[in-house]
């Protein structure tokens, strides 16, 4: 199935202005583009997108979560080749078994620990061991699907969620999304099913053991902080304009984070102005206010470089 970059956006939670960015800058997936112009996401594109959103929820940078769903996989390719280790599944479905009887040679070490038709029963069975994965399909989570899914995800204790859906809205679907399921267009086969699977649990355990954990691997600021002493500050990088416009923009995200920073470098950039402009009663005075110019020029440098790095990321043209 093709999405447009609107319903790719409201499915994951990530702006347009964010997805392009990160497009141009990690080349993370490559929507194909229809006759009229227009990109078209695949059901891959979707997925990995979404999965990099849960890495983030989960407090990794996007340069992390991006290197991480690149080790997942590799992961799933190594695993795809060889005997996968048994997959405990629960599944709320009412045809799995029949599909997986049908596919024998399909299952590469999955086995369903309990399955329900309906969700009366899967609600009612033993739930004592968790399972690596929970599969529900939409159509058997009733009237309020995101609510019915998150009390099958806490009896069940999963690692991962997959749910295959035939027909839904956005919006279902982005809320079911919010609750880190993979989503599964159905009808689906059981090698399309498994394989979706394996690629969610490669990516949970990806983010488990990816180092020490968020922050691990962020780049270095660069040479800013490495001025020499008496060497001078650079210009301001933006003008007054560009810093006003950054101060009231909205980006649709949570974050207002090019928004403060803006607020900071405008006041260091006034600071300076003010230290350079300000009357000195001897040399000694004079000294002093030079080096406050300098040390809020070497402030107002790095956080520049930071208001740089925060509006590539959120595709903010400034």
């Amino acid at each position: 199935m093709g999405y447009r970059i609107k319903t790719v956006a409201e499915l994951t939670g990530i702006s347009r202005a964010t997805l392009l960015a990160w497009e141009r800058r990690y080349a993370i997936v490559e929507p194909s583009r229809q006759e009229n112009g227009y990109r078209e996401y695949s059901d891959n594109d979707l997925a990995c997108l979404q999965s990099v959103k849960l890495l983030m929820d989960k407090g990794y940078k996007v340069s992390e979560a991006i290197s991480l769903i690149q080790e997942a996989q590799k992961a799933v390719q190594s695993q795809t080749r060889s005997s996968a280790p048994s997959v405990r599944i629960a599944a709320l479905h009412d045809t799995l078994t029949q599909q997986m009887d049908a596919t024998q040679s399909y299952l590469g070490g999955l086995t369903v620990a309990r399955i329900a038709p309906d969700l009366e029963r899967f609600l009612a069975l033993s739930h004592a061991e968790p399972v690596d994965v929970l599969v529900a399909r939409l159509a058997l989570l009733g009237s309020t699907p995101r609510d019915n899914l998150r009390r099958c995800i806490e009896l069940s204790r999963p690692q991962s969620v997959v749910v295959v859906y035939e027909f839904a809205t956005h919006k279902t679907l982005a809320k079911l999304a919010q609750l880190g399921a993979r989503l599964v267009q159905g009808p689906v086969r059981m090698a399309t099913l498994r394989q979706a699977i394996v690629e969610q649990l490669a990516f949970e355990r990806a983010a488990a053991t990816g180092g020490s954990g968020p922050g691990v691997g962020l780049a270095p600021l660069g040479p800013v902080l490495g001025l020499a002493p008496g060497e001078e500050p650079r210009p301001p990088r933006f003008t007054d304009a560009e810093l006003g416009r950054l101060r009231e923009m909205r980006t649709g995200l949570e974050c207002e984070c090019p928004n403060h920073l803006a607020v900071l470098v405008a006041a260091l950039v006034a600071y300076e102005r003010y230290s350079a402009d300000c009357v000195s009663r001897d040399e000694a005075d004079a000294a002093l206010h030079r080096a406050m110019g300098e040390g809020t020029g070497r402030a107002r440098q790095i956080l520049e470089e930071l208001l740089v790095r925060v509006c590539e990321q959120d595709g903010i043209r400034i």
